[in-house]
Formats: structure tokens, sequence, C-alpha cells
């Protein structure tokens, strides 16, 4: 199992997604991988690479600072 999730991590890698971190948890869900790339779109593309291999759910998130700035458009 090792062998293809450090094979399936280099493949969404390879296509412009980073992956900041992954961490087992407990609860609702077995682990989390925190990934960012260039746009949504990217980031989909390697979702969708491993998405036989896991059951996803996919968040954006932006931060504090970024959320109040937009909050100040509105």
């Amino acid at each position: 199992m090792r062998t293809e999730i450090h094979r399936l991590r280099n493949e969404i890698t390879e296509k412009g997604v980073k992956i900041l971190g992954d961490y087992v948890t407990l609860g609702r869900y077995d682990g989390v991988i925190i990934a960012e790339g260039p746009d949504e779109k990217v980031v989909l593309k390697g979702l969708f690479m491993i998405s036989d291999f896991f059951s996803t759910e996919t968040l954006v998130a932006t931060t504090a600072g970024e959320f109040a700035k937009l909050a100040e458009l509105v």
C-alpha cells in the first residue's frame, strides 16, 4: 500500500499539484491531504487520479485575512 501511495503522490505532483501535508485522522475521515495548485482545475485533475484509490471531499480554503478582504467587498 505504501508503494501505491508513493506512486500516486508522485503522479499528482507531476501534474502540478503540491502536497502541503498529509495527516492520519480519527473520526469521520481516515486521513486529510492538504494540497495546492495553480488553480482548482489542476487540483481536481490530480484528485481524479486518486479517486479510484480513495474517496474524496474537496474544500477550497482561504486565509482569514483573505476572507476579511473579500467580506469587505460585499
